[in-house]
Formats: structure tokens, C-alpha cells, sequence
């Protein structure tokens, strides 16, 4: 055979093979025999599984559903006919207006922010018959500008000056008239003029809480849910001016019994009982290494506020806005972006940056010790649909009452084969809940000061087996599809990411089957606590209400005698003491 010959019989042996490759009989082989191999292994695991309910799980589908491949999925044309174009994320305007109403449906708590100028799905429908009013539109041009003449009648109306703008605004306010815009105060405004009524700060910690001094200016007045994390014999000193209900070990056994254990021990995780003890709408957690950051003004930034400003602003996940979060003031959406979408969804949670030691993982930071971040970058994005993103729960606010029940950090600590990702998980779960309900996650600002950098080699002693998982862990999230039956409610939904997560992860360890029995039974606590079915009692508090002292560390006998006048000229308490100085922030 000459060269063009055998190029050619190359040639017919790949599409030959491909040809075989893509046969009934090999795919069946080597795709549905594996397939439906897998899932028996699951059916059996989950009957061997003494706390598995067959009847839960049947019920979003789970027994007999096999998963399509993202690749296998075909949108719809206009006509309803099967297309091969890929799926979209971006809604049409009947779609919008469909999750808005279902959504406001089964969420009626939740207050719709009002439109503005700017996010009125009218605006386009509002010039266009202003427009109409002034001259004829040729809507079928095809060669030509169709509202030109309307256009420059409209222009010598209002007239137009770069510097001054207009001589004449009433025409443009009637556009705000026509439109039924309103520019009184919002339920968000006034929410965040009173927000210690609205949210509580969880704060898990091992260490005396000194550090509290410093967050006081945004802090004082808020009520603290403090979690103490270690051993509860240990007495940590809170600072007299501090709201707080502390609870320790024991507390948690005390009001959880024995689904204690989705708890975790000796881990940061153990701000999950916080979040179950919590009764406000919002909830923000930091750590006890953090401090308010130094904004780009030379300000201290109110994290808390701004985090609240975030949660109770909307998101917008279906399109990117080039100019980040266009509901700050300041900003707006960009040329090119839909009015359908400016509206926007919910806001579920809203995750804050740092300064100083940025959040690595072990490797990264012995291969980076001497990096530090000293750029504050004063901006704030919607993660779009379909997008993870890893979450950091040092600096963290979320809403409740929208994805409380999907935002349990992974189990961790005692006991556990990994550590480090709780957060990781928690963002991963919640995300993947969040776009299935329909609402937003944003992260950027507000940022605080990360000010303690943790052992590397802690850290890779803690990570190691996740740094090999969480290839596949996120790809799961990524690929997971739950049912229209969830779509409602953020505990249904992470129940039956429970389930996905016991069978499609089972083979990496065990391990994955304990973590979706815990996600399962803390939707459960989270049910009966918010019915008031779970007592929750501190063994220290401050002010007034119930507290079990039996389950209290005691205090050093060598510290009794309060500080005179206090911290700041705080009245002293119990928890004043002459061996710290809360001022200065040194031991005397």
C-alpha cells in the first residue's frame, strides 16, 4: 500500500473501533452491569444499615432511580420537542416569574426586597409606552432604528447635558411613578437599624474569650452563643459587658442525649450546637483568632452588619454582574444584563474573606509560610448556579430560616478519619441545597483578620486523607441531582443528600455512611428544636433565665476579686477578674 492507502485503513480501524465501543453489547457490559451492580450494593448496605428507613428513602426516589449522566440531558425547544442543545441555568422570563411565586408560596415569611429604578422587571415595558405616547414605532424595522423619532422627542423633552444631566427630570419620574416604585423604608432597612433582634454571633472556642474586646464596638448588644469545645472543667473568662449563654460538653449530652454524637468533639464543628440553640432569622459565627479588619477607608469594618447587609440584599446566581453585588451602594447592574433576572432570589448565606493569614491547606502552607494578604478587595459576588466554592466558617453568616437546616458542618474531630473539612462540607451541602431551592450564596466582603496561623502539620495530620476525597467528593456535588419533591425545603432537600451521600460515597469509606446518618438525624434535632421539642440549658450565662451550675466548670479559687469599675467602665461581674486585664489585653 502506498502512504494515502494505509491512512485511509487507519482510518476505517479507529471508526471501527469506535464503532464497537459504542455497541449495546459493550455499553451494556461495562455501563448498565456496573451500574446496576452499584446500586445493589447500596440497596444492600442501606438494609444492612440498622438506622436505614426503606420507606424514607423510596420516598425521594432513591430504591429504584438511576442517575442520567449530565451529558445524556436534552433541553426543550419552543415546541417542546427534545433538542440537543445543553441545558441552561438561565430562566425564562415565565420561569422567573414561576420560582418567584413558588418560592414567596412556600417561604411566606420571607419579605420580596422592592423594586427599584434600576430592578423593575417593567423597566424595558415602561419605556417602550412612554416611547409609544410620543411617536410611532415601526416594531417590524429591519433596516432601520425603530424608535428613532420617539427617542429624539423624548431627548429634546428632558434635555441633555454632560454635566448637569437634564433640565427637565419629570418625564423620567413619571417613568418611576408609572412603574409603582417606592422608595420608603424596607423591612431589610429597618432590620438592620434593630439587628440584635434579628441575629445571634456563635462562637466556638477552647480559650478565655479576651478577645471579644476587641469586636465590642459591633458586638455589645448582641446576644452570643458560645460553645465551649474541649474540656468542660475548664473555666474560660468572658468579658462583664458580653450577653452570652455558654454551653460545654455536658450541656450538649444534656439536651441532645444520645444524638449527642452528631456533634462533633475537639473540632470547630462544635458550632453546630449553636446554630441549633439559635431562634433569630440570621446567624453570624467567628472564630476566636479573628479580629475586625482595617477596610480600604482606614475603618474598622462592622462584619456583622455587613454580613447582614449581604444576607438581606438578593443574589444574583443565574448571571454574573461584572461590577459584583449590584444592590451595594454604589453599584448597579451593567449594560447586558436582563431585567427579568435583576430582581433577583433570596440571599441563604453570606461568606466573609480575611486578612493577614489567608485560609490554606496544609500543603499550601508550608509551601507559602511567609504569605500574608494585605489587600482588602472591598467587593461582594453571587456564586453562580452550579458553581462551588469552598467555605470558610471563621467568618460566616447565613439565614435560618432559608438553608438552617442544610448549613451542619461535617462531621468531625473524635473519632472521625478526617478533619478540616467541616466547613468545606457545609459549604459544598449547602450550595448544592441552595440552587436546588432557588436561592443565592454570595462571598467577598466583608472581610476580618485572620490572626493566628495554625500548625501546618496539625493541619496535614488532619487533611490528609481529605486532600485525596475531596476529588471526589466534589465532583459528586457537582453531579448530584435531587428530586422536584425537595425542592421546598432545605431539610427535606439535605435528607435526601443524605442518602446520595451514604450510597455514591459508601465506597470511599465507611465513614460517608456515618456522615449521612448524621445529616439525616441533625435535620431531625433541627425539626424538634425549632418546635421546642429540645431543651436547651447553659451551665453559664449572663443576666437573667435558667442555667444548670452542676454542669459548670468552676472558677480559679485565686480569682475572685473583680476589676475596679470594670472593663470601660462596666459595672463588674463575676466575670471580671484581677488576673486578666481586658483593657490592655495582658495578664497581670
Amino acid at each position: 500500500f502506498d502512504m494515502l492507502s494505509m491512512h485511509g485503513v487507519f482510518r476505517l480501524v479507529v471508526f471501527g473501533t469506535l464503532l464497537h465501543l459504542s455497541t449495546p453489547a459493550f455499553t451494556g457490559l461495562h455501563g448498565k452491569d456496573a451500574i446496576e451492580k452499584k446500586h445493589k450494593k447500596g440497596d444492600a448496605l442501606e438494609h444492612e444499615h440498622k438506622h436505614t428507613s426503606h420507606h424514607e428513602a423510596s420516598d425521594f426516589g432513591l430504591v429504584k432511580e438511576e442517575k442520567r449522566h449530565p451529558s445524556e440531558h436534552h433541553s426543550r425547544d419552543h415546541g417542546g420537542h427534545e433538542s440537543k442543545h445543553r441545558p441552561g441555568i438561565i430562566p425564562s422570563v415565565e420561569e422567573v416569574h414561576k420560582m418567584s411565586t413558588d418560592f414567596l408560596t412556600h417561604h411566606p415569611n420571607v419579605k420580596p426586597v422592592p423594586p427599584t429604578a434600576t430592578t423593575t422587571t417593567l423597566v424595558p415595558e415602561l419605556f417602550r409606552e412612554a416611547l409609544k405616547k410620543r411617536a410611532n414605532i415601526d416594531e417590524l424595522a429591519t433596516d432601520n432604528l425603530p424608535a428613532e423619532k420617539a427617542v429624539r422627542m423624548m431627548e429634546t423633552e428632558v434635555g441633555w447635558d454632560v454635566d448637569h444631566f437634564s433640565k427637565n427630570d419629570a418625564p423620567i419620574k413619571a417613568l418611576v411613578d408609572a412603574g409603582g416604585l417606592t422608595s420608603e423604608t424596607n423591612d431589610a432597612e429597618r432590620m438592620l437599624s434593630n439587628l440584635p433582634q434579628y441575629m445571634d454571633v456563635v462562637i466556638p472556642s477552647i480559650r478565655d474569650l479576651d478577645f471579644l474586646d476587641e469586636w465590642r464596638p459591633f458586638l455589645e448588644g448582641f446576644h452570643l452563643i458560645l460553645v465551649q469545645d474541649g474540656d468542660p472543667d475548664k473555666y474560660l473568662k468572658i468579658p462583664s459587658w458580653a450577653d452570652y449563654e455558654l454551653y460545654n460538653r455536658r450541656d450538649v449530652e444534656a439536651a441532645l442525649g444520645d444524638k449527642a454524637w452528631i456533634i462533633s468533639q475537639k473540632d470547630a464543628s462544635i458550632r453546630n450546637f449553636g446554630f441549633l440553640v439559635s431562634r433569630k432569622k440570621l446567624v453570624y459565627t467567628v472564630d476566636d483568632d479573628c479580629r475586625p479588619a482595617v477596610g480600604p477607608d482606614g475603618k474598622l469594618v462592622d462584619a456583622v452588619k455587613e454580613h447582614a447587609r449581604n444576607l438581606l440584599s438578593p443574589s444574583t446566581p443565574h448571571f454574573f454582574n461584572t461590577v459584583y453585588d449590584p444592590y451595594r451602594s454604589g453599584s448597579d447592574f451593567v449594560r447586558g444584563f436582563p431585567y427579568s433576572l435583576r430582581a433577583g432570589v433570596a440571599t441563604a448565606v453570606s461568606h466573609g474573606l480575611w486578612l493577614h493569614n489567608y485560609d490554606y491547606d496544609a500543603p499550601t502552607q508550608l509551601l507559602k509560610h511567609q504569605e500574608k494578604n494585605e489587600r482588602y478587595v472591598d467587593a461582594t459576588l453571587t456564586v453562580p448556579k452550579g458553581v462551588l466554592y469552598p467555605l470558610c466558617s471563621m467568618n460566616v453568616a447565613f439565614d435560618r430560616e432559608l438553608i438552617g437546616s442544610a448549613f451542619m458542618q461535617g462531621l468531625m474531630g473524635v473519632g472521625q478519619p478526617w478533619g478540616r473539612y467541616d466547613d468545606m462540607w457545609a459549604g459544598w451541602a449547602s450550595k448544592t441545597v441552595a440552587d436546588h431551592l432557588g436561592v443565592g450564596s454570595k462571598t467577598g466582603h466583608p472581610y476580618i483578620k485572620h490572626n493566628k496561623a495554625s500548625n501546618p502539620f496539625t493541619n496535614l495530620l488532619k487533611e490528609y486523607k481529605g486532600l485525596e476525597w475531596q476529588e471526589t467528593v466534589i465532583r459528586f456535588f457537582d453531579t448530584v441531582q435531587l428530586s422536584e419533591r425537595s425542592k421546598h425545603d432545605a431539610g427535606d432537600a439535605y435528607v435526601e443528600l443524605s442518602w446520595r451521600v451514604h450510597r455514591e460515597l459508601g465506597h470511599l469509606n465507611v465513614y460517608f455512611e456515618r456522615l449521612g446518618q448524621a445529616m439525616r438525624t441533625w435535620v431531625e434535632v433541627w425539626r424538634q428544636a425549632q418546635k421546642g421539642e429540645v431543651s436547651f440549658v447553659p451551665s453559664r450565662r449572663s443576666g437573667k433565665g435558667p442555667v444548670a451550675a452542676e454542669r459548670a466548670a468552676k472558677p480559679p479559687a485565686d480569682s475572685f476579686a473583680p476589676l475596679a469599675g470594670g472593663i470601660r467602665g462596666a459595672k463588674p461581674s463575676e466575670d471580671s477578674y484581677t488576673k486578666f486585664d481586658y483593657v490592655r489585653g495582658f495578664s497581670r
